[in-house]
């Protein structure tokens, strides 16, 4: 699902190309990448969203 939303995303910037980073699902060994200051479209399974790693 995460992957169908990024690439409604990007056709939705269109006549516009994203330059950055796209990772459709992180593993959940590499959760704390999301709290990074970057530009990347980055996306997680929805039983993150409770997890207390996320939230902070």
């Amino acid at each position: 699902m995460p992957a169908l939303v990024i690439q409604c995303l990007l056709s939705y910037i269109s006549p516009f190309e994203w330059r950055h980073s796209i990772v459709p699902t992180v593993p959940d060994n590499f959760i704390d990448i999301l709290g990074a200051p970057s530009i990347n479209i980055l996306g997680c399974h929805s039983n993150w969203h409770e997890s207390p790693e996320f939230t902070n």
